[in-house]
């Protein structure tokens, strides 16, 4: 049998940081979540990987697939982008100090 040389060379391959929490989040209490669990419609979000990432967004919808739909403002126009559900992070409430 001829050994097909791969990029890992067998070894196990590492998973994006982001896609690892991502899936921490989403199963906290030993359920299956999707991304319709995490997020409602009109949840602000930060895009963390991808052409947008560093953006802010609004959470429209998911799909089965965990594909999120959200809308982005690009150069002042409301535009709906769809991404992976992994590429986007819930925006943390503003501290009050």
């Amino acid at each position: 049998m001829t050994r097909i040389p791969t990029k890992n060379e067998g070894a196990a391959a590492q998973l994006p940081r982001e896609f690892v929490v991502f899936l921490i989040e989403c199963s906290e209490n030993d359920e299956m979540l999707t991304v319709a669990d995490v997020y409602r419609q009109g949840d602000r979000v930060n895009v963390i990987n991808g052409p947008f990432a560093v953006w802010l967004a609004d959470f429209i919808s998911a799909d089965v697939a965990d594909r999120v739909v959200l809308l982005l403002d690009l150069k002042g126009r409301k535009s709906a982008v769809q991404l992976p559900g992994y590429d986007v992070r819930k925006r943390k409430a503003a501290s009050r100090s």
